[in-house]
């Protein structure tokens, strides 16, 4: 970890971080503001034995307004340029602009992406998840469920509602790419880190290669991801 210009080493399964960013932020005086940057899967630097964050490997803030958030990070562990992507909107009234620069030129929807474009392979990875649930009264709920009720009170109606009294609808996400004539061939499709590739159809319309700029991401469920890359 990288804190306040220093490496301290760190490790296990995860990690938390806690800031206490005052009871109202929005509100906040501009020295009060901060951000913070999480670079996954770091690797070794130079002849360091433990992974830390490249300090040289600074993000920047391509946009940041109240319909999205857009982050730039160069040479992400020796690979590409990576730009993570969140709209606010639940339905936006016009196509999102996330943009200038990046894969992406246009979001449809309310969404969390991040995208990677390499070079040596040429690639492009595109990971979309929607931070909806879409909860509904399932079929045949048992009569504890309370009508399939999605806004329990207690801890373990948490557990039985979403265990056994509420499903997660598919959603849709469609993005606008802004070179689409760069990728002839979907190399990889996981959903929830599962190999997809073989029902292709089901998460992703074109199934194959993009042969228009508009992509649409479906049946995105259960808070799980959609990753795909094209070559």
């Amino acid at each position: 970890m990288a804190s306040k210009g220093r490496n301290t080493e760190s490790c296990g399964i995860y990690c938390t971080a806690w800031f206490n960013h005052g009871k109202n932020p929005s509100k906040s005086a501009t020295k009060d503001k901060y951000e913070y940057a999480v670079q996954v899967n770091a690797e070794p630097i130079g002849r360091q034995q433990k992974p830390y964050l490249d300090l040289q490997n600074r993000y920047r803030v391509i946009k940041q307004g109240k319909n999205v958030h857009v982050v730039k990070f160069n040479k992400h562990n020796n690979r590409g340029t990576v730009y993570g992507y969140v709209v606010f909107p639940l339905s936006p009234k016009a196509p999102v602009n996330v943009g200038r620069r990046g894969p992406i030129a246009f979001v449809h929807d309310q969404s969390i992406i991040m995208a990677e474009e390499t070079t040596k392979p040429a690639r492009v990875y595109i990971s979309v998840n929607s931070p909806q649930l879409n909860f509904q009264k399932k079929e045949g709920s048992p009569s504890w469920c309370n009508g399939g009720t999605i806004s329990p009170t207690r801890y373990s109606e948490v557990d039985e509602t979403l265990l056994y009294c509420s499903k997660s609808t598919g959603h849709d996400i469609h993005i606008d790419l802004r070179n689409n004539n760069k990728w002839s061939t979907l190399r990889s499709l996981k959903v929830g880190g599962s190999d997809k590739i073989y029902r292709a159809s089901n998460y992703l319309q074109p199934g194959g290669a993009p042969t228009q700029n508009p992509l649409k991401f479906i049946n995105l469920r259960n808070g799980a991801d959609t990753e795909v890359s094209y070559q």
